[in-house]
């Protein structure tokens, strides 16, 4: 998934960005669902687990990653920071891309910090004080 962004919230509709050529794609099809699982900044392992060619096809190519199925069976992450699960509703071909719009049938969060992957590595997160940015 290169990009994950928040659609709409009535209905709450989750988009991600998938190289079309990915087995994911194919498997959302046909499958119509799909989950996303934000990951705790202590969560880097799964990760870089999931972006290592062929280990994010379907739950049974990651045995190791402690799953859980909400609504719709797709697999959330266990003790992730927040998971969307979705029904596809729509896609989209956008270039060498695939647009996925779910719609959240289930959604939880948790408090934490997110892992954040930008500019070819992960970054942090940090608050500023009184809402200033750098």
């Amino acid at each position: 998934m290169s990009s994950f962004s928040s659609v709409s919230l009535n209905p709450l509709l989750v988009s991600v960005c998938v190289a079309a050529a990915s087995p994911l794609v194919a498997a959302i099809h046909a499958s119509s669902r799909f989950a996303v699982s934000v990951l705790r900044r202590e969560q880097q392992a799964i990760s870089q687990h999931f972006a290592a060619p062929g280990n994010g096809r379907a739950a049974e190519s990651f045995p190791t990653v402690p799953m859980t199925s909400v609504a719709t069976g797709a697999p959330v992450v266990d003790d992730c920071l927040s998971y969307f699960d979705c029904r596809l509703d729509e896609s989209v071909t956008a270039g060498d891309h695939q647009i996925l719009v779910g719609r959240a049938l289930a959604a939880g969060a948790s408090s934490g910090e997110p892992l954040v992957y930008y500019r070819s590595g992960y970054q942090w997160i940090t608050a500023f004080p009184d809402g200033a940015h750098q």
